[in-house]
């Protein structure tokens, strides 16, 4: 599952790691070490006119079908098995509204004992995260960009934590999710493992969405250790 995301680097670092279009213009993107379903995303797709841009959209699926701009259900996850099914995902996926979700990493809930922990890339870049979008309305000014995770079962060293975990594509597969070059979309929804990727149990604060901050995203041992110090 991916319930619970941070993002708080520079849009310089976004844009220079994501490839984004120099047309690309900056979006404010306010750090957040605790986003939570039906608030905003920053998701990357791939546009005819300028190539790889990158636009915040609401965290929850919203079909274009939809009588209100409102997410019907739990709509932040969407199961890779299951995306030419259901009937919330499937008109995106057919279209290939597929996008990257950029975070800095996501929390989980371990399943023994719901010990919170974050994930993020050992080596301290952002990640990013299989997503689809869709897009409610008719006209520009009254358009809802909204968005859903992929999830895929969880494998080695991440099923510790839980079942299930969100597609963390590689750098080299993101051209392919994008549909800038040839390749099945579907082949990369494999089992995600724990490699190249650093996980840590963070404090139970992060449980509530009225909680944001740096602090949410330190290491428990190390929260401890400064308050001995």
């Amino acid at each position: 599952m991916c319930g619970r995301a941070r993002l708080s680097s520079d849009w310089d670092q976004i844009k220079r790691q994501m490839y984004l279009s120099s047309q690309m213009p900056a979006l404010n993107v306010q750090p957040s070490w605790n986003i939570a379903p039906t608030q905003d995303m920053l998701i990357v797709a791939t546009r005819k006119d300028v190539g790889r841009a990158a636009r915040l959209a609401h965290w929850g699926m919203i079909p274009g079908w939809a009588k209100e701009p409102k997410a019907m259900g739990a709509t932040f996850n969407a199961k890779g098995e299951t995306l030419a099914e259901k009937a919330t995902f499937r008109e995106a996926w057919a279209k290939k509204r597929r996008c990257l979700v950029v975070v800095d990493g996501y929390y989980e809930w371990r399943k023994t004992d719901k010990a919170p922990f974050t994930i993020a890339r050992a080596d301290g870049q952002v990640m990013a995260l299989a997503g689809l979008w869709d897009r409610w309305g008719k006209t520009e000014g009254e358009f809802v960009y909204s968005c859903t995770v992929v999830t895929v079962p969880a494998g080695p060293g991440m099923d510790t934590l839980h079942d299930r975990a969100p597609l963390i594509l590689s750098e080299a597969d993101w051209a392919v999710w994008l549909g800038e070059t040839a390749g099945d979309p579907a082949n990369l929804m494999q089992p995600v493992s724990d490699q190249g990727l650093e996980r840590w149990q963070v404090g139970r604060e992060v449980g509530s969405v009225r909680n944001n901050g740096p602090d949410l995203a330190e290491r428990v041992t190390d929260r401890i250790r400064s308050v001995s110090a």
